[in-house]
């Protein structure tokens, strides 16, 4: 289901997640951190869109994702690529 929401991004491998939880991106439980961390990332312009990406993946692997944050990663990255949407997650997220 997630391979196909990013044509450049097709999974998170544990080399990713390892790199995102030294950045401290990655909460205890592997899961993407707070809306609170993550907004200082974002606001600065410090994620790469692949790390973005990622971060996309890794909270779609939640029971119930997150829609807001959801929201603002995509947000950030179609600030920079402008062929992913939010209506993309959307659908995915009405399949589950």
């Amino acid at each position: 289901m997630t391979k196909d929401i990013f044509p450049d991004v097709k999974e998170v491998t544990q080399g990713d997640r390892t790199a995102l939880d030294l950045m401290g991106l990655l909460n205890s439980n592997k899961y993407v951190v707070s809306w609170g961390t993550l907004a200082p990332w974002l606001t600065n312009r410090k994620l790469t869109t692949e790390q973005a990406k990622l971060l996309v993946l890794i909270e779609l692997e939640r029971v119930f994702p997150r829609f807001d944050l959801l929201h603002r990663l995509v947000s950030y990255i179609s600030y920079f690529e402008k062929e992913i949407n939010i209506s993309t997650i959307i659908s995915l997220l009405t399949k589950k």
